[in-house]
This record gives C-alpha cells, sequence and structure tokens, in this order.
C-alpha cells in the first residue's frame, strides 16, 4: 500500500464537488448508453477489496445527460465512467444520482466499500493520461475505463505501481492491443500532469453503479497573465542581448 499513500499525497490538492442533496435523474444520450464513445467486451477479476470475482462486461466511457448544470455542458451532456463491477448502470426512472465526496463501490448503499484512500490515485489518473484519451477510439475509451477499474480495485500496488495482469485485480480476457493500451495509462500515473481535472462523484440512490466524471480546471485568468509577462520578460532579454 505504500505506493498508493504517496500517490495520494502528490494528489493531496484534489478537490471534490460537494452537491446538494437533491437526487439528479440521468438518462443515456443516445440509443446505446456508450454513444459515439469507443467500447469492448472484456471479462475481469477482483479477488481483493471489493471481492467481486469474475464478470463479463463492456468497458467505454458512458455518453449521459442530467438537468443537473453543476457537472454537465449546456445541454446537459457529460462523459462518465464507471467505479465498481458489481451493479448494473441504472438510468431513466431508476437513474437517480446524488452527488458525493465520499464514494463507494459494494452490491447495496447499506454495505459499502470506502473508497476514500484510493481518490487520490483517480485523480493522478485523469491528470496523466485522460487528456490524451480518444473517446471515439475503442480502446483508448476501454483502456481508460480497464486502468479506472484498476485503481479502484487493486489492493495490492506493488513498488513498480499498478499492473492489469496481476495482482487483486486483473483482466482474463481483452485483445493485446486494449490491455497495452490501458496499462500505457497506468504506467504514466507516477509522469507529469497532462490536464488538471475536477472529479465528481455521483452515487446511484437505486443501488445501480456509482460513476465518476470530469471536467477540466482552466488556468486562471492571473496565471495567463502572468505567463504572458513572463514572455514579454523574455523577449526584453533576447532583444537586450541581441
Amino acid at each position: 500500500m505504500g505506493m498508493r499513500t504517496s500517490l495520494m499525497a502528490l494528489a493531496a490538492g484534489a478537490t471534490l464537488v460537494a452537491g446538494a442533496a437533491q437526487a439528479d435523474t440521468i438518462t443515456q444520450q443516445e440509443n446505446s448508453v456508450f454513444g459515439s464513445n469507443g467500447s469492448a467486451n472484456v471479462s475481469v477479476n477482483d479477488s481483493g477489496f471489493g471481492g467481486a470475482g469474475s464478470s463479463n462486461v463492456i468497458a467505454g466511457a458512458f455518453a449521459l445527460n442530467s438537468t443537473n448544470t453543476s457537472y454537465t455542458d449546456a445541454a446537459g451532456d457529460f462523459v462518465a465512467f464507471c467505479l465498481d463491477i458489481f451493479n448494473n448502470l441504472n438510468l431513466g426512472t431508476r437513474g437517480d444520482y446524488e452527488v458525493t465526496t465520499t464514494p463507494y463501490i459494494g452490491a447495496t448503499t447499506s454495505s459499502p466499500g470506502d473508497i476514500s484512500d484510493r481518490i487520490g490515485d483517480v485523480q493522478r489518473l485523469f491528470n496523466t493520461a485522460y487528456a490524451g484519451v480518444d473517446l471515439s477510439d475503442d480502446n483508448q475509451s476501454a483502456g481508460f475505463q480497464l486502468a479506472l477499474w484498476e485503481v479502484v480495485f487493486e489492493d495490492s500496488v506493488s513498488s513498480t505501481g499498478f499492473d492489469l495482469a496481476s495482482g487483486d485485480f486483473t483482466v482474463t480476457n481483452a485483445s493485446s492491443s486494449l490491455r497495452n493500451t490501458a496499462q500505457g495509462y497506468l504506467d504514466g500515473i507516477f509522469g507529469a500532469n497532462t490536464g488538471n481535472y475536477q472529479l465528481t462523484y455521483l452515487e446511484s440512490t437505486q443501488g445501480g453503479q456509482n460513476l465518476v466524471t470530469m471536467a477540466p480546471i482552466p488556468l486562471p485568468a492571473g496565471g495567463v497573465l502572468l505567463l504572458g509577462a513572463l514572455g514579454g520578460l523574455a523577449v526584453a532579454r533576447r532583444r537586450r542581448k541581441a
């Protein structure tokens, strides 16, 4: 668990959105819950923290819609990923979700598996990988979902990091290209950030899959001005040297 602790320390500044207690009904944007996002059929196994056993699942980014504008675009659309492999995704008339700062995985809300100690790792995965993910690509969309499950479910994080082929959570049926894509996202979790994301965790009130969605955090206006000033100083120095 030492590696997980160190990653959490790196992401200590991650901010969670605390929403109102009112539940929002979430629906899918198109006929498929994935919309135009890529997906792939895989088999996964969890023998550790979650104890979910083996499951045949479809991995990929969900294309969803909600009336809650705190985490959606102007049309109410947003992209989300599954946090657990215990439950089915409940949408429509059973798709009531609440924003939470204490996400869990588990079969029911009365027996949750608290993943608070994994939030830092989830933040790092988004900040180091998500900016480069092409959601329309099956391997990349499904690969990011597999990487997220590995971060959430893996207990035995070694000194070399996360590994989809060993440990408590494994992927047992996936193409080599999909597996390599997902592992690449995990390997990069130690690298430099390529983006900065505000994560919102959504808890099903109907016993369905809990979700996480993301929104990029833009550079503050003051930061833009500072970069402009620094650039101006650099130009002035080059001119003086010339």
